[in-house]
């Protein structure tokens, strides 16, 4: 086996002979070799496509990069159809998404040429998503209308791609089509069902879009020059005028440009007597809309500029008196008691005027006391309001259940449909998943979910699906939308290794324990999600290891501790900050957190020992299972320390004293992750 130095540097310089020698004279690791294909790939050049060739057969096809990246996506992204098509032959898979869900389909899509139709076309054939989303929610479809790849946008309605799919900003592929001039790709949307009217985050729908840009005039000489491809001519006397349709008539010699979409006259998209209407009335709905806002906002705008003059009159004084102070503070000493006597005096009387400035001030600290009173306020206030959502949410959430079991017994009539997880043990947050495990089936998860997926499409609620079927616990991740209600669902199949059931039922046990274990659950699981810190597959904490973390807490304490606290809901505030003290820094982390299951009687003793550099929480239900190994333990710890530093945290500003306790800390953690 050879030193993997020297076929490193010749893949990176794109020397190939020197790759083909090394290759065929000596034998290197399958590591070795992925991480020069990955070279390669990276570089891109065709030089380095053909060493990639080279390297590729000795590789390990399920290679991918700490971005999850594999190297499908690389191909893909390159551009290189043979490559595709050898890595689709040694079964790369076609359906991986990266660390931020981007697809092998998208990655084919991102900008990088002439549309990749054959690629494309190629991925959808043997068994890519055209509906997958990633993490801003753009689909395949966005890719390609954005890009301007027409034969893309075609093939991936062929194969049943959701024409007016909404990312985060509520953008379709039509508004992504009009906004990069992408005409070709607007009018096949429209052709195949793309709805011109439906509006994004900020009301602007295609049709506003491109109201500057198609329906003013502006592309006449785009016409001109489509006329001329045509082999039309130039129009004579051409003069810049506006468009209507006996100009379209003269500039095109009578020929059809397109049938607008309205009125079925010819001119592109829409003509103008339709444009002009579908804009006034747009323009109407959003007058009515921002009208009774008017008012107050020219009032808040009058405010702002009045706060703004006095704070400049304000700063012009303290840098004069600054100035005052500075000059005092400069002059020679005399012998003279009395002057220095004054001198000191106007000092310390500047001094003063200075003090009252913002950054001057002293902080205003609460009493330790206050702080637990106010902040129970906050926690007893949360917890009421979460427990009527649940109330008016339980009706709706079990109907969603309810549709969906029955469409997967009309495909599975011999399965039974059972509920897990944060919506069976009334731990449910308004962000959280329904979980659902089919139970009574013999055949192979991911068969199973692979057969469902046509038939919960055909569900009225369903708007969209996500397939993870590559996982070790296939799952599919199904969106609803119900009484103007989102509702995710989660749906899994019952196998060896999904503790889903057992899991819920030794969570409510737990919860039975003390009465203050749930409430303080959720006060940390909304910490936790506000951190998005809440997806273990990206080194996050679940939700059942946070629970089995603050219930080792409780079983830690002493018998006065649980006879004073664990069943007092008064002193929630108390708990919740006692338990972010203990985990950012009482807690040793090299010990391993056993909560007890009263099934196991030598619970403690089975456990091996614990592995170094991790998150060790034993699973109660497996003794062969850590929980939470793969978490970022730093960042939790960080978690934890300054959610209880802001519970403390003086105020400086005054607009600041007031502020609610939980909510600063949601909102640092907010503030934490987006920085």
């Amino acid at each position: 086996m050879a030193n993997g130095l020297d076929l490193h540097k010749f893949t990176e310089l794109g020397n190939i002979s020197e790759v083909k020698r090394l290759t065929e004279k000596y034998t290197f690791d399958p590591p070795t070799i992925s991480k020069a294909l990955w070279t390669a790939l990276d570089y891109g050049s065709p030089t380095h496509v053909e060493i990639a060739k080279i390297l590729l057969p000795r590789a390990s096809p399920s290679y991918k990069d700490a971005g999850g990246i594999t190297f499908l996506m690389k191909a893909a992204k390159i551009g290189d159809f043979e490559l595709v098509r050898q890595l689709i032959g040694l079964k790369c898979s076609t359906v991986a998404c990266d660390r931020e869900k981007k697809s092998v389909l998208m990655h084919a899509l991102e900008k990088h040429g002439d549309d990749p139709i054959r690629i494309v076309s190629y991925l959808l054939s043997n068994g890519a998503n055209a509906n997958t989303t990633d993490l801003e929610g753009f689909s395949p479809l966005h890719y390609a209308a954005q890009n301007g790849y027409v034969d893309s946008v075609n093939e991936l309605i062929e194969y049943r791609a959701e024409v007016n799919v909404k990312n985060i900003n509520s953008d379709t592929p039509l508004h992504l089509a009009v906004r990069s001039n992408n005409r070709h790709c607007a009018q096949l949307l429209i052709e195949r069902g793309a709805n011109p009217r439906i509006q994004n985050n900020i009301g602007k729908s295609p049709i506003n879009e491109c109201s500057g840009n198609w329906f003013n005039g502006s592309h006449k000489e785009e016409n001109k020059k489509d006329n001329r491809n045509k082999g039309k001519g130039r129009v004579k006397n051409y003069k810049k005028k506006e468009i209507n349709e006996k100009n379209i008539e003269e500039a095109t010699n009578g020929s059809i440009i397109q049938a607008c979409f309205k009125c079925k006259k010819n001119h592109e998209l829409y003509c103008i007597p339709c444009a002009k209407e579908l804009l006034s009335h747009s323009s109407e709905e959003e007058y009515k809309i921002l009208l009774p806002e008017k008012g107050s906002i020219e009032d808040e705008n009058r405010k702002l500029k009045n706060d703004l003059d006095r704070e400049r009159k304000h700063k012009k004084k303290l840098i004069e008196k600054l100035k005052l102070l500075e000059k005092a503070n400069s002059l020679s000493p005399t012998t003279s008691e009395e002057t220095q006597a004054d001198d000191l005096m106007y000092s310390i009387k500047l001094a003063n005027q200075m003090n009252q400035a913002l950054f001057m001030r002293p902080l205003t600290m609460q009493t330790r006391e206050a702080i637990f009173e106010n902040l129970q306020q906050e926690v007893k206030k949360f917890l009421n309001d979460l427990n009527n959502w649940a109330k008016k949410s339980d009706g709706p959430y079990r109907e969603v259940v309810e549709i969906i079991s029955i469409g997967i017994k009309e495909e599975f009539p011999e399965s039974d449909v059972k509920i897990y997880g944060s919506f069976e043990t009334n731990l449910l947050l308004p962000h959280s998943d329904i979980d659902l495990v089919i139970t009574n089936l013999n055949q192979s998860p991911a068969q199973v979910l692979q057969a469902l997926i046509s038939k919960l499409k055909s569900l009225s609620i369903v708007t969209s699906i996500d397939d993870i079927l590559t996982a070790s616990i296939p799952l599919l991740k199904v969106k609803t939308s119900y009484n103007s209600r989102i509702i995710q669902v989660d749906i899994s199949v019952q196998d060896p290794r999904h503790s889903g059931l057992a899991c819920s039922s030794f969570v409510k046990t737990l919860l039975k324990q003390h009465s203050t274990l749930r409430q303080v659950t959720l006060l940390f699981k909304q910490l936790i999600y506000f951190s998005n810190f809440h997806e273990p597959f990206k080194r996050g904490l679940s939700s059942y290891g946070l629970l089995l973390m603050i219930a080792w807490f409780y079983q830690e304490q002493t018998p006065e501790w649980i006879a004073e606290y664990a069943n007092d809901t008064h002193k929630l505030s108390e708990i919740f900050l006692k338990i972010l003290y203990y985990y950012g820094w009482e807690f040793d982390y090299s010990r391993k957190i056993i909560v007890n299951n009263p099934d196991l009687p030598n619970f403690r003793e089975i456990w091996p020992n614990k592995l170094s550099g991790i998150l060790c929480i034993c699973d109660p239900l497996n003794p062969q299972n850590y929980i939470a190994s793969a978490t970022d333990l730093d960042r939790l710890v960080s978690i934890f320390q300054v959610a209880y530093c802001n519970a403390w945290k003086p105020s400086v500003c005054p607009c600041q004293e007031g502020q609610k306790i939980y909510e600063r800390i949601l909102y640092e953690a907010k503030v934490a992750t987006v920085l």
